[in-house]
């Protein structure tokens, strides 16, 4: 279950910002592993703000290996509004025939909407 934050839209954690222990309070620890980490560089990350070896396949290896390596089995986003616009619209851009899969797997009539096709 989520817990309440004291967080204003603008002080929402983005990404690249970092973690700090602030940023648990979105979760209850009974009813989830918590586990806040910082991309490469970013937050504690060494060296901050670099960009050498740091595209966006390197990013996701890191996420995979932690995720393995933790025995994770799937991850919790938020619902914000930017996190709903690349799931909306970024995920039929960089990933079409994943996202053609996904609407072929819905009934008809419940295609358009929130899951149109570019």
């Amino acid at each position: 279950m989520m817990s309440q934050g004291s967080y204003s839209q603008d002080e929402l954690p983005r990404p690249g910002s970092g973690t700090e222990p602030r940023h648990r309070q979105f979760f209850d620890p009974v009813h989830y592993r918590i586990v806040l980490f910082d991309q490469r560089g970013a937050g504690r990350s060494e060296p901050l703000a670099s960009i050498e070896q740091n595209t966006t396949w390197d990013l996701i290896a890191d996420i995979e290996q932690l995720r393995e390596m933790l025995g994770i089995v799937r991850g919790v986003w938020l619902c914000t509004d930017e996190e709903i616009e690349w799931w909306q619209h970024g995920t039929q851009t960089f990933f079409p025939e994943n996202w053609r899969h996904f609407v072929d797997y819905l009934p008809k009539e419940e295609r358009g909407g929130s899951v149109e096709i570019l």
